[in-house]
């Protein structure tokens, strides 16, 4: 499948009603599949566009990718701000929706996507893609960890700038209990230490409820799916509205109208 390039420029007339507004102009968010949920840039389809539209952003620029993992989505946001200025950084809100830890990438010089300056991000390949994933306990251990350093490093170079931001993650990952995944990512739990556990938990995520994330949101309340595993437009729009939002407002990045 051809998927969108990245990074993509959200700018449309809007499809949804406003019902929030915010200080900053331009929404930018990175991701994986669960993000980079759409083929079309015309018009609200996506987590990110469902934002766009009800705090009515002046723009959004999107890099999330179908597969992408942990390093590629939190070296985007940093590729993306080392070039804004700090007198313009008020003018930003990030969200980052984290994928899973199973995820390791190689970065090889190229042009395929994802791409950032000229480096492509290139998943690992374990195994047998058709065979299951296994890997080992150590193997986990330091996946995790690749995957909780780079949230740390993205959450501390955002604080620092003064730019407004919040993590999610595509399932829950951090707040047991937890349900059965269709993929073959693991939780924190078991392979960080406990005091690093305890502050990643401590960054400001959206949702902090076990069965608040996307993927269990859709699978409690009962959404359809194409693949059984990927919500549909309707659930990122009913999550987008029902956890996602309320909880930006929680932290007072954004109004009700």
């Amino acid at each position: 499948m051809n998927f969108l390039p990245i990074p993509k420029l959200l700018q449309w007339t809007p499809s949804l009603s406003q019902r929030y507004s915010c200080t900053q102009k331009i929404l930018v968010t990175s991701g994986c599949s669960f993000t980079s949920s759409t083929l079309q840039l015309a018009t609200a389809a996506s987590w990110p566009g469902y934002v766009l539209d009800r705090c009515r952003f002046d723009q959004g620029i999107d890099y999330s990718y179908p597969g992408a993992g942990n390093e590629y989505i939190g070296d985007s946001i940093l590729t993306y701000f080392a070039n804004v200025p700090d007198n313009e950084v008020d003018q930003y809100m990030v969200i980052i929706m984290w994928s899973g830890l199973d995820r390791l990438e190689d970065k090889i010089l190229g042009e395929k996507m994802p791409n950032l300056n000229g480096v492509t991000y290139q998943r690992v390949k374990d195994a047998d893609p058709l065979a299951p994933l296994v890997l080992s306990k150590q193997q986990k251990i330091d996946r995790t960890a690749t995957s909780a350093n780079k949230m740390f490093e993205g959450f501390e170079y955002l604080t620092r700038r003064k730019i407004a931001c919040v993590f999610t993650l595509y399932s829950n990952l951090l707040f047991p209990p937890y349900v059965p995944k269709r993929d073959t990512t693991f939780e924190f739990d078991n392979f960080l230490p406990k005091e690093q556990l305890k502050k990643l938990r401590a960054l400001p995520w959206i949702p902090s409820q076990p069965m608040d994330f996307l993927y269990e949101y859709m699978v409690v309340n009962n959404f359809g799916t194409e693949d059984d595993f990927h919500p549909l437009a309707e659930c990122n729009l009913s999550w987008t509205d029902n956890i996602l939002l309320p909880g930006l407002q929680k932290q007072n990045l954004i109004v009700d109208i």
